[in-house]
């Protein structure tokens, strides 16, 4: 006998409310069928289940209530996938303080309560109700949803019309519960290699859109029924407060997915219609690649890697959010990395583990800003540090005399070019003649995306497009233009991965004399450019002529840049 059944076992023989026959009956059928215990001494009409609760409710001290009293906190309703509430008849009714609190008939079912607080990471608080009342509310709210009327904070079952059917588990089983929902989503999420999964709210649905190569496409959205029980499975996956959607909260996702590791930063945002949930997807096997493959070209990989044979100076690498600057400074770490050398990063966030490097987190939570962690770094015997990004003059200061002092710094910096980022340190307050001893090289870089090989086809450009074309040092041969036209392989955007272009500039005995007469950026680059160094439009016209980028990518990537 389990121990369920043996507890209300000696239950009923300590009240006497049955007979001892009556009692073994029970038992004997109970275990010739798929009947609880519970319902055969119902079925057979022993005692009733009214008796049998305040019996349970005496000996266990749970309380008795009823449901058409009890309102039902919507946050707890959707916290608990339908398919399981349906298969063990349990209604969830509020969480508060991380309990979540649960009406069921049959609170000896311990399976039942250890799978709901697995799924929504609560302590499970069981109450006593009528197992009809329940069914009743389950087959409403399954087959009809809640109407405009009844999406409130909290759901009154008093008043709701009722069904009374026997197939309101066939429906559970047949309706896809959130956690399968939201599985298929992140998979999907996965296999497209998108970056960002966006879910926001509007009047009528769910708006579905991943970011895929850079840009975003919209997918199937949900029903507007369904739209409460995804963001909620969401929130619980990443260990979010689901009953809080009045301010802003942000999380973390591991999952295994074909057997790779899967980690998803989660943020929430309150928006007129509801929760709007951005997904980061952080693929620990896109973030290191080999040097060679980063998409330099032959001329910028030499002078990249030149650069790294430095063993003191600041390298930084610059360009917008989203352009690949993490996965060339985890490159370049993973290819200079030795056991004679001490590596040590500063980061918000620590995105990846690098193996044999020391990761250091900062952020508000631990109250540790990149100034002060790089402070700390120092003392710590580096001979290699990475500072996650320069935001403001004291790190900018710190960074620049680790330089000075013997150490091989990366860094970086949200400029629009290369020469961009002397403009930006030198407004930060770093000395001329500091930057001059301190800076060894800079790195710009953009992600181009590329035509899909699928439905690559010729085309001719558009006059604007020729002259862009043509007045950055594009062929007079004029070669064949391509661009995709759109297939089911690239989900019909023409595009299918993306590849960086770069402009590296060095800091050699002519550009430190740049620097010192520092007038305005645009004298500046003047003056760098006309010393060869290929800037990132350039860059981007080599990949038109391998017929590999459409002249119209290149314009909307570069389009900002000098």
């Amino acid at each position: 006998m389990d121990g369920r059944n043996k507890l209300l076992t000696q239950a009923l023989q300590q009240s006497g409310i049955i007979t001892e026959e009556k009692l073994n009956n029970a038992l004997r059928e109970h275990e010739t069928s798929h009947l609880s215990l519970q319902d055969v001494l119902i079925a057979k009409e022993y005692l009733s289940e009214k008796e049998l609760h305040a019996l349970l409710s005496e000996q266990l001290g749970l309380q008795i209530i009823n449901l058409e009293e009890q309102p039902i906190q919507r946050e707890a309703l959707y916290a608990v996938p339908q398919g399981m509430t349906g298969k063990y008849n349990l209604l969830p009714l509020y969480i508060e303080e991380g309990a979540i609190t649960v009406a069921t008939a049959d609170p000896l079912n311990t399976f039942a309560l250890d799978d709901i607080a697995q799924v929504t990471g609560c302590a499970v608080t069981p109450l006593l109700a009528s197992s009809k009342t329940i069914k009743e509310f389950l087959y409403h709210y399954n087959k009809k949803g809640i109407n405009e009327d009844e999406k409130k904070d909290f759901i009154n079952i008093s008043g709701l019309a009722r069904g009374n059917s026997t197939s309101y588990l066939k429906n559970f089983a047949e309706e896809e519960s959130s956690v399968q929902e939201v599985d298929a989503l992140l998979q999907k999420g996965v296999s497209f290699k998108a970056s960002d999964i966006h879910l926001e709210p509007t009047s009528e649905r769910l708006r579905v859109r991943m970011r895929i190569d850079g840009a975003l496409q919209d997918l199937d959205p949900y029903s507007a029924d369904n739209m409460p029980l995804v963001i909620s499975r969401i929130k619980i996956m990443a260990g979010m407060d689901i009953a809080e959607k009045r301010i802003p909260q942000g999380g973390n996702i591991h999952t295994i997915w074909q057997g790779r590791e899967i980690n998803m930063r989660v943020s929430t945002m309150p928006t007129v219609y509801g929760e709007k949930i951005v997904l980061r997807l952080f693929n620990p096997e896109k973030i290191v690649f080999p040097i060679e493959s980063l998409g330099f070209n032959s001329v910028n990989l030499t002078q990249y890697l030149q650069l790294l044979r430095n063993t003191s100076g600041m390298v930084l690498v610059t360009g917008p959010t989203g352009c690949g600057k993490t996965t060339t400074l985890y490159s370049t770490l993973h290819h200079i990395n030795d056991p004679e050398k001490n590596i040590v990063t500063v980061e918000d966030p620590v995105e990846y583990r690098l193996e044999g490097i020391n990761q250091v987190q900062v952020g508000e939570k631990t109250k540790l800003t990149f100034a002060s962690a790089l402070r700390h770094v120092l003392r710590q015997d580096p001979d290699i540090i990475m500072v996650g990004e320069i935001r403001d003059p004291e790190t900018a200061e710190i960074a620049t005399r680790a330089a000075l002092t013997g150490h091989l710094v990366f860094s970086t910096l949200h400029t629009s070019d290369a020469p961009g980022a002397i403009t930006r340190l030198l407004e930060m307050g770093v000395a001329p003649f500091e930057l001059t001893a301190s800076l060894v090289g800079v790195v710009s870089q953009r992600l181009l995306r590329l035509n899909c090989t699928n439905c690559k086809e010729k085309y001719y450009p558009g006059e604007d497009e020729l002259l862009f074309y043509q007045g950055k040092g594009g062929s007079q041969q004029q070669p064949a233009f391509y661009r995709g036209n759109g297939c089911a392989k690239c989900n019909y955007s023409g595009y299918k991965g993306r590849t960086a272009i770069h402009e590296v500039l060095a800091i050699d005995k002519e550009n430190r004399g740049f620097i010192r007469q520092w007038e305005n950026n645009d004298t500046t680059m003047e003056k760098v450019f006309s010393g060869g160094m290929a800037n990132l439009k350039q860059d981007g016209i080599r990949r038109v002529e391998e017929g590999s980028a459409s002249v119209e990518e290149v314009i909307r990537e570069t389009y900002t840049v000098f």
